[in-house]
């Protein structure tokens, strides 16, 4: 092996000076109202999404609501005629005397939980 006194440089008659110059990048014509179509294929690609959260977690959340002013059997439950009782439902769980009993428990358990 030959030492030349530059160990691990190329001769000097082989270093690249310069790089080429960068290509530039070619432009994208694009139709007129091409963001409104963007926009639009977005939106379309959440409405699965907005139709899943609304029909399984606000229909359920909001028909809970209506379903606690009124007044449910095993009867209505096939019927589906249930009258409307306004608060009259929490004015029973409160007089309940099971219901700060219940209260007590899944405050113990959620504590105990976490």
């Amino acid at each position: 092996m030959i030492d030349n006194g530059q160990q691990g440089r190329p001769p000097k008659g082989s270093m690249v000076v310069g790089a080429a110059p960068k290509a530039a990048a070619p432009t994208l014509h694009r139709l007129p109202g091409w963001k409104q179509r963007d926009q639009m294929i977005g939106l379309l690609f959440l409405v699965p999404a907005v139709v899943f959260v609304l029909i399984f977690y606000v229909y359920p959340i909001v028909n809970n609501i209506l379903m606690s002013f009124q007044r449910y059997t095993a009867k209505s439950f096939v019927t589906g005629e249930a009258p409307f009782i306004g608060l009259g439902n929490f004015e029973r769980l409160i007089n309940n005397p099971d219901f700060s009993t219940a209260v007590w428990n899944t405050m113990v358990f959620t504590v105990g939980s976490l």
